[in-house]
């Protein structure tokens, strides 16, 4: 009796997860890289950006070295309720001069179909941002 009671647990359980709807991820990136001149402003650049994401994101920053700024989100959890998560690389040319390159992504199960905020505005927001501080 309780090998099938066992067994119909199982079978449910596992009709369950064959239903459960699937998270669709949408990604973004700025139109371009965002161009610093010199060490001193990529240093500066990507101070502002890591600060500007850790108070606008709802997720967490992951990861933040001197080449990839990245939050918790989508990817890293598999559904973040149309929250944006953000990443950022850094490429640095010999000269000391760089770029810098944001990008969002969010997920969503098939009701809503959409990011919360706008993916191309909140990067807009954030490389308007890092500019001006």
């Amino acid at each position: 009796m309780s090998r099938s009671i066992a067994l119909v647990t199982a079978c449910a359980l596992l009709a369950a997860c064959a239903t459960t709807p699937q998270a669709t991820y949408q990604h973004h990136a700025a139109s371009g890289p965002l161009p610093c001149a010199s060490q001193a402003a990529c240093d500066l650049a990507w101070g502002n950006l890591q600060v500007w994401i850790s108070q606008h994101s709802r997720w967490r920053i992951r990861m933040a070295n001197d080449v990839l700024i990245e939050t918790f989100g989508p990817s890293t959890i598999g559904y973040g309720g149309g929250d944006l998560a953000f990443s950022a690389t850094r490429m640095r040319n010999a000269d000391g001069s760089g770029s810098i390159t944001i990008s969002t992504a969010c997920a969503w199960i098939s009701a809503s179909n959409s990011c919360n905020e706008d993916p191309a505005g909140a990067i807009s927001v954030a490389a308007a941002a890092v500019q001006t501080r």
